[in-house]
């Protein structure tokens, strides 16, 4: 039976412009995301998708609904949630080994600290660079860095905003195919947020398509695809593109139903 680790009811999120207006960021979502599996989430600019992010991370709140992980509501942020953002955001002054760490400090009751910085960092396959600092490294890198920080705490659940963005097509293709094999090998419970549709694609067991603001759920689509999906000969195969065609023509009449 699929078991729902993050629960989603009725959730909608509205702040306040300076006008005193409100502004609807969210609108009425409902989602389960089972625990193991990789969601992606994808839908036009200002749709939402960080705001709906940010709620499960804890870091904004709902103006209406719930989120709950296992049950218990989400009412701020906790170990049990990591992030990796699109800016690397290390800490300069840090080598690699010692960014990792930062991932662990603040957490009481680690005994296996050691062995936690060595697995992650093995997964990210950094385990040759721990004293190196990150304006030795390059952008692909240093987000490797941001995942095996992210990874060290061994959260339930690793929350992904546009985290290859900042990274050239060659090191945004090179950092999803490590993605899809350190999730497989860890069946870690990822929520993913991309502009890519290709990436969207490859990386997720769900792909969730919203909505223009205020940002409602379009479409939640099972991919079904064979993995690795980075093989050449996955990609080119009929269903990757109807899948591709698909996600497209629906964000293409979000876009035309924005301008109207």
């Amino acid at each position: 039976m699929i078991r729902d680790l993050i629960s989603i009811q009725n959730l909608s999120v509205k702040f306040m412009l300076p006008s005193g207006e409100d502004l609807v960021a969210l609108r009425d979502i409902t989602l389960g995301i089972h625990e193991g599996e990789f969601l992606t989430i994808v839908g036009p600019s200002g749709c939402g998708k960080t705001t709906l992010i940010n709620v499960v991370a804890g870091l904004v709140w709902p103006s209406e609904g719930q989120v709950t992980l296992d049950g218990v509501a989400i009412t701020g942020p906790g170990p049990d949630r990591a992030m990796v953002f699109q800016e690397y955001a290390l800490l300069p002054w840090r080598t690699v080994e010692e960014n990792v760490r930062f991932g662990i400090e603040a957490l009481p009751g680690i005994t296996d600290e050691e062995k936690r910085i060595s697995d992650a960092l093995k997964l990210v396959g950094l385990n040759d660079f721990r004293g190196v600092y990150p304006r030795q490294l390059s952008g692909g890198m240093q987000q490797r860095v941001g995942i095996a920080r992210a990874l060290v705490a061994r959260p339930r659940i690793l929350l992904m905003d546009e985290p290859f963005g900042a990274l050239d097509a060659m090191g945004r293709d090179v950092m999803r195919s490590e993605l899809e094999e350190i999730a497989a090998e860890t069946r870690q419970t990822v929520m993913f947020v991309t502009h890519s549709i290709d990436e969207a694609i490859q990386l997720g067991d769900r792909i969730v398509v919203m909505t223009a603001r205020p940002g409602e759920m379009k479409e939640i689509i099972e991919v079904g695809l064979p993995r690795p999906r980075y093989d050449a000969e996955v990609r080119s195969e009929h269903g990757f593109g109807e899948l591709r065609e698909h996600i497209w023509q629906l964000l293409r009449e979000q876009a035309e139903e924005a301008t109207r």
